[in-house]
Parts: C-alpha cells; structure tokens; sequence
C-alpha cells in the first residue's frame, strides 16, 4: 500500500471517530431526564453488565485514575443511578451496584444506541459490515499486539497508564 493511502486512510479513520464521538454526545442528550458525559453512560452500562464489579476493576477496564473514577461513581450516585458498598469479606474493597433506576436509565440508552448504529451503518449490505467488522478487529489486534511487544513507540504517551491492562470482564 503506498503511503499516501495510508495517511489518507488513518486520516478518515480519525475523521470517522470524531464524528462517532459526536454522535455518542448526541445520544447522551437524548436520554431524558440526565445530562451525562458520555463516560458516565458507558461506566453505567458496564456497572450494569457486571453488578457488584470492584471498583478497581472498573477503574482498570475504563484505564482511567482512581480519583476520576470516584468523580464518575460520585455523579452516577448523586442521580440514584448506582449504589457504593463495602464488600462483605473485606471492607477496603468497595463494590459498585446498579439500581432500579440506573436500569431503566441503561435500558433508555440501549434504545437510542440501536436507532444510531441502524442508522450510522444503513448505508451498507449486511457482508459489508461483516467485513468491516473482520477489518477493524484485525487492525484492533495488531495494535494491542504492537503496543504489548514495545514495539508501537508512540502510543501510550503522556497516558496515565503505561501498561497494557487486561480486562476484568
């Protein structure tokens, strides 16, 4: 592949997520009744896809620092969107639960997420996407294979993490 495709390429995969970013804040607006960050909506839907997860879990899955976890659970909290407890067995390890009403709030979100990928990939066949699909989870892989070899220099710059994480869930 020459390397003007390349950096054409990389360029429309960057302008496609600023606009999948745009849509995500677009979707956290309709969702009646909260005005979330869109980190908000996704900490509840995986709070909601492993009730009672440590909190250190979500913070490692998320890759983002304690204190903005505890900021994040702090605001899902003060809506009655989720409940903090200490865990049975050992009480410095905090458990993140779902409530009723962050339920119905995971549940209105799901919704609108259906409308906007319907609509983001309408344009095309169903072996497109299938394809598409196979690309990017190909390119995801050789990415996470670079960065867990060293030998993606460039990536993880001025992160707070400089690990690779494995995920809880």
């Amino acid at each position: 592949m020459k390397n003007t495709t390349v950096v054409q390429l990389y360029r429309e995969l960057l302008q496609l997520s600023r606009q999948m970013h745009r849509m995500e804040h677009w979707m956290a607006h309709q969702c009646k009744g909260h005005s979330m960050h869109h980190s908000q909506h996704y900490l509840l839907s995986l709070i909601e896809q492993h009730d009672g997860a440590i909190q250190q879990d979500l913070v490692e899955e998320m890759d983002i620092r304690p204190s903005s976890m505890s900021e994040l659970l702090s605001k899902l909290e003060q809506a009655d969107l989720i409940i903090r407890e200490k865990d049975d067995n050992d009480q410095r390890v905090m458990r993140v639960r779902i409530t009723e009403k962050g339920k119905q709030h995971v549940e209105q979100m799901k919704g609108h997420l259906s409308d906007l990928t319907i609509n983001l990939f309408d344009c095309l066949t169903e072996e497109e996407r299938e394809k598409l699909l196979s690309l990017i989870q190909k390119i995801n892989t050789h990415i996470n294979d670079k960065m867990e070899s060293g030998n993606l220099h460039m990536m993880h710059r001025g992160m707070h993490h400089h690990e690779h994480h494995y995920s809880k869930f």
